[in-house]
């Protein structure tokens, strides 16, 4: 009876300490995106070739960025607020050093001529931006996901345009007839 009870003991001691905890190739990927898309582009494409197109979706539409609050917070409130609220650490950085320089600048007469314009920039740029680094998210969110099933990243690309010089003879009284042209060429 003690044997039983000491074996009985073993194994769910056993059971308990040497559990391994697997978790999906859904998990993974979500963990891997929200770690760092950018370093884990590579990673999360050989990962993704696992997920079902329901799951991609569902990774897809949870991690997209938006760029409307991002565009309110840099506008009407300023320092680069709605960048750091996206992850965008170098244009918030950015702003708000523009922001702090617009404060601390003197108010002599050529600067006070330059600041509406220097202002108008920087509030122009920190407009835009948002929507910029949203769309470049999400484009490496959606690349990063779907390139196993497009073959993308596993392939070179190459673009060429290159000149072209034909001569062309139809038996003419002028035989030196000569054609210039651009050849495309698109290699994948």
């Amino acid at each position: 009876m003690k044997k039983i009870i000491v074996i009985v003991t073993v194994f769910i001691t056993m059971s308990v300490f040497c559990k391994t905890n697997y978790c999906s190739s859904f998990e993974e990927v979500e963990f891997l995106i929200k770690q760092n898309l950018e370093n884990n582009i590579f990673l999360i494409s050989e990962k993704s070739i696992e997920l079902t197109p329901e799951e991609k979706f569902i990774l897809v539409t949870e991690n997209q960025k938006g760029g409307t609050i991002g565009f309110g917070l840099n506008v009407f409130v300023g320092f680069g607020l709605g960048s750091f609220l996206q992850g965008d650490i170098n244009c918030g950085i950015l702003l708000a050093a523009g922001e702090i320089a617009g404060l601390l600048m003197d108010k002599k007469d050529d600067i006070i001529r330059i600041g509406p314009y220097f202002i108008l920039v920087l509030r122009l740029f920190s407009g835009i931006r948002p929507y910029y680094y949203a769309n470049k998210h999400n484009n490496k969110l959606y690349m990063s996901l779907y390139s196993s099933d497009m073959k993308v990243l596993d392939k070179d690309i190459s673009i060429n345009l290159l000149p072209e010089i034909r001569e062309m003879n139809f038996n003419s009284i002028n035989n030196n007839n000569v054609s210039y042209g651009l050849k495309l060429s698109i290699n994948y």
